[in-house]
């Protein structure tokens, strides 16, 4: 800052000065005012108002100086606002606040997308390691010349599954590159899901039920076809291969019916309408979540107790489905009894606004 510069920005004030000045002769003038006095008071007036841009000049001057030094002397620009002092001058500590602000809502965001960038890194290292099983298998099959075919076909489904979650764990941070709420049938949903994963649920011998899911829902067709794969392989992993548990005496008379007496399990998909929602429920009767583990089922990368049992449980599941649930507008929680059952809700509202 400059002294050229300042004088220019300071026009206004010379120009009020010299007009009021002009004013204060007239009205000297009028009144009959010895000149002697008028002189004194306009010297006055200008020694005034010079002090006082003299005194503002330097304030200004010193604190600009002291910013632009150290802001040259910084490598990491942003931390300037930890060094500088409060200036002195009103619209300098307005720019002070303001600057502030500006540099902890940026430093916020960094650290927003430094844990992103961390955690997304932690989730690819798991994903690696999950994704090398059934690479490593094929691999042996090959050498071995196994024809296996049925073999093959799990092992490139659980591929194409890890393959998938990753590819919506990275599209859920931009939806809007991916994303259409459309007007969608449940039950076209659910079968669609069935029917791609058959050869999991058929290889493990796993029942379907449906109830009243002729509901119409806004969604997003893709991701919602994720969430409830999702769903379904986690009841297929989580399965009981035993039969009957000693606790099935706490289930309500229709939800014993449903329990196949077979080695595999039963997979339960429901809905139900309400005057603002309908919540879509998914219900199976395996290993459940022990009461402590169920407030953060949701958490990434939480495993828990069945995580402990079922090596290839990375945590990640059902923190994206939580995740691609509030970026569509939907709720989901879930309700679970340790050994007896395990029933995830998703409640989709009315208010189709959204919907193309």
């Amino acid at each position: 800052m400059n002294l050229a510069m300042y004088l220019k920005e300071k026009c206004g004030v010379f120009i009020s000065t010299a007009l009021f000045a002009c004013v204060m002769y007239l009205f000297g003038f009028a009144f009959r005012v010895r000149w002697e006095y008028m002189n004194a008071l306009m010297f006055l007036l200008l020694l005034l108002v010079g002090t006082n841009l003299t005194v503002e000049f330097w304030k200004k001057k010193r604190f600009y100086q002291d910013l632009l030094g150290k802001l040259e002397g910084l490598d990491q620009k942003y931390l300037i606002t930890e060094m500088i002092k409060e200036p002195e001058f009103m619209d300098g500590k307005i720019w002070s606040e303001a600057l502030y602000e500006i540099d902890k809502s940026m430093k916020e965001r960094i650290n927003g997308l430094e844990l992103s960038r961390t955690d997304f890194k932690e989730y690819v290292e798991l994903w690696v390691h999950e994704v090398k099983v059934p690479i490593a298998t094929l691999s042996c099959m090959d050498y071995n010349q196994n024809n296996n075919l049925a073999g093959q076909k799990k092992q490139l489904d659980r591929i194409r599954y890890c393959v998938e979650q990753i590819l919506f764990l990275s599209r859920a941070d931009n939806p809007q590159k991916d994303y259409l709420m459309k007007q969608l049938s449940l039950e076209a949903l659910v079968n669609q899901v069935v029917k791609s994963n058959k050869e999991l649920l058929i290889g493990n011998q796993m029942r379907i039920e449906k109830d009243n899911l002729e509901q119409i829902v806004c969604t997003d067709a893709k991701w919602m076809e994720f969430i409830i794969g999702q769903m379904v392989n986690n009841s297929v992993k989580y399965v009981k291969k035993t039969g009957h548990d000693t606790k099935c005496e706490t289930y309500a008379q229709e939800e014993i019916d449903r329990i196949p007496n077979s080695e595999g399990g039963l997979i339960h998909f429901q809905a139900e309408e309400y005057e603002d929602r309908v919540e879509f429920s998914i219900t199976d009767y395996g290993m459940g979540i022990c009461k402590t583990d169920l407030p953060r089922v949701f958490d990434k990368t939480f495993t828990g107790e069945n995580g402990r049992k079922v090596n290839s449980s990375t945590g990640m599941g059902l923190y994206i489905c939580r995740k691609l649930c509030e970026k569509m507008g939907h709720r989901i929680w879930i309700e679970s009894e340790e050994g007896v059952y395990t029933r995830i809700y998703i409640a989709f509202g009315k208010d189709d606004y959204y919907c193309v």
